[in-house]
C-alpha cells in the first residue's frame, strides 16, 4: 500500500501553466495587402539588384509606407508583429525563401 500513497503524492503537485499565447485575428483583405506589400518590395529589388532583401529591411519598408496611418507606438508594435507573422506564413508556405 506504500506505492499507492506515493502515487497519489505526485499527482498533487501542480504543474505550471505555461501563459496562453495570444491568437491575432487578421481580416483575409488586410492579409492580402500585406502579402501584396511585402512581395513587390522582394521583386522591386530582385529585378534592381538581383540580391535577396533582409527581413527587418522589409518590414522596415512595409512600416514606413503604413507610417501616417499608426498613430501610437502600440499601434506600430501590433502592426510590426502582424506583418511579421505574414512574412513567416510566407515562408512556411514557399511564396518566400529565406537565404
Amino acid at each position: 500500500m506504500a506505492g499507492k500513497d506515493a502515487d497519489a503524492g505526485a499527482e498533487a503537485t501542480p504543474v505550471p501553466q505555461q501563459p496562453k499565447k495570444e491568437r491575432m485575428k487578421i481580416t483575409y483583405d488586410k492579409y492580402m495587402a500585406i502579402l501584396n506589400m511585402l512581395v513587390r518590395r522582394v521583386n522591386n529589388d530582385q529585378s534592381a539588384t538581383e540580391d535577396g532583401v533582409e527581413e527587418d529591411e522589409l518590414l522596415m519598408r512595409y512600416l514606413e509606407r503604413r507610417e501616417s496611418e499608426l498613430e501610437t507606438q502600440e499601434d506600430l508594435e501590433s502592426e510590426r508583429a502582424l506583418a511579421r507573422k505574414v512574412l513567416r506564413k510566407m515562408v512556411k508556405e514557399n511564396m518566400l525563401m529565406p537565404i
